[in-house]
């Protein structure tokens, strides 16, 4: 493998031509407009089980993007920034590294001052002028610093799904304004074209006949209005849906009339979807279902409910009632007074009347039990007219193996859950709160005290149990995000193992606070990023997962509310039984690289990076992608609480309890603020290096600029350096890049070759990170900036099979050469090996890459085999096997257990070695029975991966693979009846053909020899 220099055409050359200008050391930077994928992947409630939802539509990516014009690049030049461009030829962000675009606007205050550099820089929007453009908001996040949002509009309509241009400026009316930062969707200007055929309740009854649910125009009646949306009920659906009136920019670069609809049925299925007004034609569709003196008191779980034998069952849920008594203003026996400016009010108290409800009804959260979900309305409720909300607890759903018959009145702990759901969303509420989710921001509320009252009637519905009645309404959580004014639903589901699906413990999820904060957290990643609505794209929706993990648990962990170690960063510890992980492939805590202990690789270590996207086994994803972002941001965290350490436990609480500015805070709690800010600043549909550049922006906006530094190395670190790109927020093989502008990098230059061929050079191809399936490869000659944890890297050649190596202790300014030495991969198409058996894509086994599988589905796992034929007699000394799986496969049919028979052609028993036949074939290795671990609650991507197995020298013709288990029957934690409910199938995985019949292994490698890296350290 020759060294590449970065000047290289090829991969890399995507890289190359993003960099239109480069001016200087502030150079700026133009970035080619975005070619957006048709179709985004399927946005996902978060979930083990998940539920099939329909693909995004966008009718505008049926033309190419527009290029920016020769006037909007010279203006990009004369602003000296680094400008990021949209579908539609316009400016969608707009930065100057480390300082302020312009300075010195005269105006009366920060709108005047944000519409003024809007005029001045018009041409970057083509806009004629910014008459179209209404201030939708206007926030101070300091004295100082503010943000002003527009929403475009055109012919009395606003501009969707785009149309908002954000501003976030500094300064005053005395000393003038500084602009650090524009981000926008705007479109350029139009007129609409086109008439109105179609009613509002039309287009409703089409968004929801082509979400599945045909109704007719009868069965749609309108109930009111809010704002510019008008709300309408369909006969069978307790949710109200939404439509607006909206212009949408069409592909050919005019504006239609159209309706924007929010359909909902008030579970699982939801759907932002623009609708022809002229032919009711679907432009434009995607989910907004992401799927964790009066003194009252509440019983609660501060975090969950005791966990003691954790990992795989027998599970131990002990049923000791260790709740505590959280009340308003504290009295004996309180242990935690709630009373703060944010609700203003006591939870359970009507704020327009000053009334208390008497039950689990408040300005901003209004919760119940829902068993019968989105059909049924609400059902139970807690009442209690001493204010003394403490209901009993006996832990029966666990206790009972999952027994539907708990479910009838006051059963299941039903008024215990509700309350403790109550107080877990107005928790969320309070924090949120002084952090900037507020009135003027679009948070939820019923009554907002006479700021942004055309945001009122909002409060988050939060049902409890959902679907309970129903048993595949299982594991899971969602959060219904609507606009501003009309309420959000959250839905906190029964946990309950599932064949093929899910293995987790009997348990409630209203009681884990990680799931109900990760929940809560989506309403208000989408309301900021969408500016009062919804952000959009597969990057916004990774990120919205990772926010919703991170911000969710970071409450927890300023209120110290977990424990240290893997669960103070862990989602889902209580409902999936698994401290470590939870309900992610890796806990957000752990380095971006680290040395693989050995014998196995620590599955909890974090090995992701930018170019890891679509490594899981799912393919590009928004759960499994979202792990990079909150990897990356755990990272900036780190950092930053390296320079502001915590001064102590009462000076923390007053940082999370809102009393002291970020500014006099402690690192985590200045990182928490920068995200806030930045999702605020962010355009609505954002790619993560979109928001990466918004993080700068809230940095120079509220600390000036202070960490520019710590937010490069954190960013850098992660593969979002200075030379990342990603093409769009559909991207997903962007191109990472691990250099900084503010540090000095080491050089790592690449060379492969041939270990046992005369050291023959290699063309092989070098990923970061554990991943090579669907990531994205390197540049021979990269630099990194120095990390302590050092970084992991993955290379594989056809013909040679895959090298893994640590790369550690780089210094500054070193230039250091990589060589990896490749044994021979005999078991290799390339080698000239020809595989045949059971099953389908027999080449796929042999083929040096985990991104394709052979498989097999139509007989019983054990004894699947398939024979490899090398070329000729051949001596091979280790064996290398994946068990990774490609989009669509069930996890569960994932390789656990093999083991391997060597034949030579021509020996009296089985002369042609025919794999069909057992005599002439000895065996030379099995494997462990556990050979790709898989622990509770289901397999993922780290405990697949490709591993080595020691075996003695062994010379043959013919190999034999024989399966003898998959991760269902080869794994007794999904075996056996694990729940007691009459209402649901079995839990025996291997109770379905899916578990009994189907087996997939990615490779099969066999080595002359173990390979060898210079420079770094071999792990195998």
């Amino acid at each position: 493998m020759a060294t590449t220099p970065r000047s290289s055409v090829g991969r890399r050359s995507r890289r190359l031509t993003i960099l239109l200008i480069a001016l200087s050391t502030a150079a700026a930077m133009v970035l080619t407009p975005p070619a957006i994928a048709q179709a985004q992947p399927p946005q996902l409630v978060d979930a083990t089980t998940e539920p099939e939802q329909l693909p995004d539509i966008d009718t505008r990516l049926a033309e190419p993007a527009v290029t920016p014009t020769a006037e909007q690049l010279a203006l990009a030049e004369d602003l000296d920034a680094t400008v990021r461009w949209t579908q539609f030829g316009t400016a969608q962000s707009v930065l100057r590294y480390g300082d302020f675009l312009t300075t010195g606007i005269q105006a009366a205050d920060p709108a005047a001052a944000a519409r003024a550099w809007l005029d001045q820089h018009r041409a970057l929007y083509r806009l004629d002028s910014t008459a179209g453009l209404v201030v939708h908001a206007s926030v101070a996040l300091t004295d100082t610093a503010h943000v002003v949002v527009f929403r475009q509009h055109v012919g009395g309509r606003p501009v969707s799904p785009e149309g908002i241009a954000t501003i976030g400026l500094s300064g005053s009316a005395e000393i003038g304004w500084s602009v650090a930062y524009a981000s926008s969707t705007l479109v350029p200007q139009a007129g609409v074209t086109g008439t109105a055929a179609l009613s509002m309740r039309e287009a409703v009854a089409e968004a929801a006949d082509d979400a599945g649910n045909p109704v007719g125009v009868t069965d749609v009646t309108t109930t009111g209005g809010h704002a510019d949306w008008r709300v309408l009920e369909i006969d069978g659906i307790d949710t109200e849906q939404l439509v607006r009136p909206v212009a949408f920019p069409a592909p050919d670069g005019s504006l239609r009339p159209a309706y924007e609809t929010i359909y909902f049925d008030g579970v699982e299925t939801g759907y932002r979807s623009v609708v022809d007004a002229a032919t009711g034609e679907i432009h434009f569709r995607e989910s907004i279902v992401d799927h964790l003196d009066d003194d009252p008191s509440w019983a609660v779980f501060p975090t969950r409910p005791p966990m003691t034998r954790l990992g795989q069952p027998p599970w131990g849920f002990p049923s000791a009632d260790l709740r505590e008594t959280w009340c308003w203003a504290g009295q004996p026996g309180c242990h935690r007074a709630v009373e703060n400016s944010a609700a203003r009010v006591p939870w359970d108290v009507d704020a327009r009347t000053g009334e208390p409800t008497f039950t689990t009804i408040g300005n901003a959260v209004d919760a119940a039990e829902w068993w019968r979900g989105g059909a049924g309305g609400p059902g139970q409720r807690p009442v209690d007219e001493s204010r003394t909300y403490e209901f009993p607890w006996t832990n029966v759903w666990y206790e009972t193996d999952c027994h539907s018959g708990n479910l009838v009145l006051g059963g299941n702990d039903v008024d215990a859950a509700v309350t403790n759901l109550f107080v877990a969303n107005w928790r969320m509420h309070d924090w949120a709160y002084h952090l900037g989710f507020t009135e003027e921001t679009w948070n939820s509320q019923s009554f907002n005290f006479g700021i942004n009252t055309v945001g009122e009637n909002d409060p988050v519905i939060a049902r409890a149990q959902s679907g309970a009645i129903t048993p595949g309404s299982r594991n899971n959580a969602s959060m219904g995000t609507r606009p501003d004014g009309t309420s959000s639903i959250m839905n906190m589901f029964l946990w309950q193992p599932q064949a093929n699906a899910f293995y987790g413990p009997c348990v409630i999820g209203d009681f884990d606070m990680s799931v109900i904060g990760h929940e809560y957290t989506h309403m208000i990643e989408n309301r900021l990023i969408g500016k009062g609505s919804n952000r959009s794209g597969f990057h916004a929706g990774a990120m919205g997962e990772s926010w919703s993990d991170f911000i969710g648990m970071e409450f927890q962990n300023e209120y110290n509310l977990v424990a240290g170690g893997f669960s103070a960063w862990t989602v889902g510890a209580f409902v999936t039984g698994n401290p470590a992980r939870g309900i992610r492939n890796y806990n957000m805590a752990y380095p971006s690289a680290g040395a693989f202990p050995a014998p196995n690789r620590d599955v909890h270590i974090g090995p992701l990076n930018f170019g890891s996207m679509g490594y899981d086994i799912v393919g590009p994803q928004v759960h499994s992608d979202s792990q990079i972002w909150s990897a990356t941001n755990h990272d900036i965290r780190s950092l930053l609480l390296a320079r502001y350490p915590s001064q102590g436990a009462r000076h923390n609480l007053d940082c999370a309890d809102g009393l002291r500015p970020a500014d006099q805070c402690p690192g985590n709690r200045r990182w928490m603020q920068l995200v806030f800010d930045a999702m605020l600043l962010m355009p609505t549909g954002p790619t993560m290096l979109d928001a990466r550049d918004a993080y700068f922006a809230a940095d120079l906006l509220r600390f000036g600029g202070a960490n520019h530094d710590l937010l490069w190395l954190g960013f850098a670190r992660r593969g979002f350096g200075e030379l990342a790109n990603a093409e769009s927020t559909q991207d997903t093989d962007p191109v990472p890049s691990f250099e900084s502008p503010l540090h000095d990098e080491a050089t790592l230059r690449f060379e492969a070759v041939a270990k046992d061929e005369g050291g023959q050079p290699v063309e092989a191809q070098i990923y970061v990170g554990d991943y090579e399936a669907r990531a994205t490869p390197i540049d021979t000659v990269e630099r990194f900036v120095p990390d302590p944890d050092g970084y992991n890297f993955v290379a594989h050649a056809p013909g040679y099979g895959h090298v893994r190596f640590h790369v550690d202790d780089l210094q500054p300014g070193e230039d250091r050469t990589i060589t990896i030495r490749f044994p021979t991969n005999v078991a290799s198409l390339a080698q000239g090996a020809v595989a045949t058996g059971d099953g389908e894509r027999h080449g796929s086994l042999i083929d040096d890459t985990e991104a394709t599988n052979w498989a097999s589905d139509d007989r019983p796992v054990a004894g699947t085999q398939v024979t490899v034929a090398l070329d000729g007699a051949q001596t091979f000394t280790h064996a290398k096997a994946s068990a990774m799986l490609v989009p669509g496969d069930n996890r569960f049919t994932a390789l656990r257990q093999f083991e391997l028979y060597g034949c030579t052609a021509g020996n009296p028993a089985n002369p042609t070695c025919d794999g069909s036949i057992s005599a002439g074939w000895t065996r030379f290795l099995v494997s462990p029975r556990d050979a790709f671990p898989a622990p509770n609650p289901r397999p993922s991507s780290p405990d697949l991966v490709i591993r080595t197995f020691a075996m003695p020298d062994t010379t043959a013709t013919h190999v034999k693979f024989v399966v003898l288990a998959n991760q269902c029957t080869g794994n007794k934690a999904y075996q056996g009846e694990q729940h007691a409910d009459p209402a649901a199938p079995s839990s025996d995985c291997r109770s379905t053909p899916v578990g009994a019949e189907g087996v997939r292994a990615a490779e099969l490698q066999l080595l002359t020899s173990e390979p060898a890296v210079d420079g770094a350290t071999l792990v195998e």
